[in-house]
């Protein structure tokens, strides 16, 4: 059985290996055809209408610093769309509407969509009226 098991894997891998050599010729071999490429895609000199970024705040802001949470430059409206959602789950739900849990949780919630929509282009206001981390945490 051993036997057996170790030439199925033997061959496996020939074929394998035959393929990654074929695919690697046919892309040696093939010609890359770019002609819609304009000189400003290229440029270090930002668009006209964009703001100068500044490292670490709004579109400049590269990392959380938080393992496995990715920046989200859309965050903001993102924040908006869930908490409207989660309101609008609680309303349908059949827990009652003098349970201290929901008064507390619309509360937050109307808060935090009242804070993103007045600052929809400044996360870093959003992230201080709420008081709760970046505005990734939030979504």
């Amino acid at each position: 059985f051993f036997y057996q098991t170790t030439m199925m894997s033997s061959h496996t891998l020939r074929v394998l290996s035959s393929i990654a050599v074929r695919s690697s010729r046919a892309a040696r071999h093939s010609t890359c055809n770019v002609t819609n490429i304009t000189r400003a895609a290229f440029s270090a000199q930002p668009a006209a209408h964009d703001k100068p970024l500044t490292p670490g705040i709004g579109l400049g802001k590269t990392s959380t610093g938080l393992v496995g949470l990715d920046v989200d430059h859309d965050a903001v409206p993102k924040m908006i769309t869930k908490y409207k959602a989660l309101l609008d789950k609680l309303a349908s739900s059949d827990m009652p509407p003098t349970a201290q849990y929901r008064i507390n949780v619309e509360k937050i919630a109307r808060y935090r969509i009242a804070a993103a929509q007045e600052n929809l282009d400044d996360p870093e206001k959003v992230e201080e009226l709420c008081n709760c981390g970046q505005v990734e945490e939030l979504v």
